[in-house]
């Protein structure tokens, strides 16, 4: 599923999700096509608000073939982590990337949803698993319909990966996760 695509610059970006593993927070990203791809700065808040480069890694140049990126991020913050990428073309212009969440909090687990309720639809799944493998989001309306799936591949730790529900109805859904050992987790989610 593309979540982005980065306007006017020729890179796609197909997705970028954060993962929490013992003592460090690992980003991973791929991108469909790059032209002129300069690289990625990768770019951390503790509260979303004040940015810092953490770090940089170089892009392909040119590419009409899928490429993953992956950062580590060694010294997280303790507790909420944002992150962003800051792709950089040739040229010198720019683009910023969705945000990812990483929440580097002990005892947290399980399913979660944020924001929520939602004003924008823009919405983060938080998934933590004990074992790599793929799992299952549905979302369903006020009726029961489903009106959304996707596989997740999920590793060890806390994934984090953005959802748009911005064209959807506002109102009342529900998401079920089907984690890789078959445990359903189920979340209400509200539209405003």
């Amino acid at each position: 599923m593309t979540i982005l695509c980065l306007g006017s610059l020729p890179v796609e970006l197909i997705n970028f999700k954060a993962v929490v593993q013992t003592g460090l927070v690992r980003l991973l990203w791929s991108t469909a096509t790059e032209k002129n791809n300069a690289g990625y700065e990768i770019e951390r808040s503790g509260d979303h608000r004040n940015w810092s480069g953490i770090g940089f890694v170089a892009g392909n140049g040119n590419s009409v073939q899928r490429r993953d990126y992956e950062f580590t991020d060694a010294q997280p913050l303790a507790g909420p982590n944002y992150y962003r990428l800051k792709q950089m073309d040739t040229d010198g212009a720019y683009e910023y990337s969705p945000i990812v969440i990483a929440d580097v909090r002990a005892g947290v687990s399980g399913f979660d949803v944020f924001p929520n309720p939602s004003s924008d639809g823009l919405l983060s799944f938080r998934i933590v698993n004990e074992k790599e493998g793929a799992g299952s989001l549905e979302i369903f309306d006020w009726v029961g319909y489903k009106v959304y799936r996707e596989t997740i591949d999920l590793l060890p730790g806390t994934n984090v990966f953005p959802v748009s529900m911005a064209s959807f109805p506002k109102g009342v859904y529900t998401a079920r996760f089907e984690m890789p050992d078959g445990q359903l987790q189920f979340r209400k989610i509200m539209l405003r």
